[in-house]
């Protein structure tokens, strides 16, 4: 399945820049981009599961912002923030900051305020819809 996956940020012109554990750190030039390709994560997995009759359930949380990078590892607040919104994902979903949602055109609909672990503030996010 890593395969496959990492074949999907390729197709969207995303960068894989870590990888820890079943996670992967992924980075795009355009926040429409990361949201196409985590869309067509998800419905690669559907395919793969209806197939082979298993995939792997996903979490992926999208944010737009400067990333740092040291050594092997990613830093900084939208590293943080895109991982608190992959953590706060249900299984087979998407969540995707507002910011993230205005950058790459997409509608507002759904969006609602988060307490994510480690961040003060609440962050607005809403849950892409990748299925039919």
């Amino acid at each position: 399945m890593d395969a496959e996956l990492r074949r999907c940020f390729l197709d969207h012109r995303g960068r894989e820049v870590d990888h820890a554990g079943d996670g992967f750190f992924v980075v795009f030039d355009a926040a429409g981009d990361a949201i196409e390709c985590a869309v067509s994560i998800q419905r690669r997995l559907l395919t793969h599961r209806r197939l082979h009759g298993y995939a792997p359930q996903v979490r992926i949380g999208i944010h737009v912002g400067e990333v740092q990078l040291s050594d092997s590892s990613v830093r900084g607040a939208a590293v943080h923030r895109a991982a608190r919104l992959c953590a706060s994902a249900d299984a087979d979903r998407i969540m995707v900051s507002r910011e993230a949602l205005e950058a790459g055109g997409r509608p507002l609909n759904g969006l609602r305020k988060l307490e994510l672990k480690g961040i003060k503030e609440p962050v607005e996010a809403a849950e892409v819809r990748w299925e039919g």
